[in-house]
């Protein structure tokens, strides 16, 4: 599936290049590159604090259980 996105992704390229222009292209491009590389970032650095979680079911349940927590501290 990642494959499918990524090569659509990749394919849109030159049309959006041709909608927008060369400049805003490039700015979107770069743009979009800098989104990706924060987002990498954000998932190695969480992947380091925890090397046993393989699957997004588990990363969703440690997700839940903190808000949960934030929930419990919130004043009513």
């Amino acid at each position: 599936m990642f494959k499918v996105l990524f090569s659509v992704g990749v394919l849109s390229i030159p049309g959006v290049f041709a909608y927008v222009g060369a400049v805003p292209g490039a700015l979107l491009v770069i743009g979009w590159g800098s989104f990706n590389t924060y987002a990498a970032f954000l998932l190695g650095s969480f992947k380091l604090r925890h090397p046993n979680i393989h699957v997004s079911q588990i990363l969703e349940k440690i997700r839940l259980r903190s808000d949960a927590r934030v929930c419990k501290t919130w004043p009513s």
